[in-house]
């Protein structure tokens, strides 16, 4: 028998409350940015902080639409966007400018809450294949707000490395191109 983990015995309102704090703190973490801060990389190699505030969108599609299979019952394996697909992802991050990527995140997140206030209770505990696991609906949407809320983490980090003048320069949209 399976085990029941917290997550998914988490209703819609909680799963919404971690939805809308994992935003909160993502959006803290980005306040007063300046766009060449935006497209700064601190470490050659490293995505910068619009490179990964484009993959969040991208991601949550991808978990929204493995949480959807399972509410469905469908059995056929969801597949996760590869390598390939991230950096297609992130050369387009390149190409926007902040109030874009930053209207993708909302769209993204737009669309997670709708979906799950179509939910019932009892599509929350529904289990299927997803991501290599077996998981509920509740613990597919949980992970939408952890990776959110990890990735806030990393561009809070990066912004203290801002402040102590540990970067390379970077460029912004448009800069150095002929």
């Amino acid at each position: 028998m399976r085990k029941t983990s917290p997550s998914t015995r988490l209703g819609k309102g909680q799963l919404r409350d971690l939805l809308e704090g994992a935003r909160r703190h993502l959006f803290d973490s980005i306040s007063r940015l300046t766009e060449e801060q935006m497209y700064r990389r601190v470490e050659a190699g490293r995505p910068s902080i619009a490179e990964v505030l484009a993959h969040l969108p991208q991601a949550e599609r991808a978990m929204r639409a493995e949480a959807e299979a399972v509410a469905r019952g469908e059995r056929r394996p969801v597949t996760l966007p590869s390598p390939e697909q991230e950096r297609e992802w992130a050369a387009a991050a390149e190409r926007m400018v902040p109030p874009q990527i930053v209207n993708d995140l909302v769209g993204a997140r737009w669309r997670t809450l709708r979906f799950l206030d179509s939910l019932r209770s009892a599509d929350l505990s529904k289990t299927g294949e997803a991501s290599g696991s077996t998981l509920t609906v509740a613990e597919i949407i949980r992970r939408i707000s952890v990776h959110e809320d990890e990735h806030a983490g990393e561009i809070l980090r990066l912004r203290q490395r801002f402040e102590r003048g540990k970067h390379s320069s970077g460029k912004a949209p448009g800069q150095g191109q002929e």
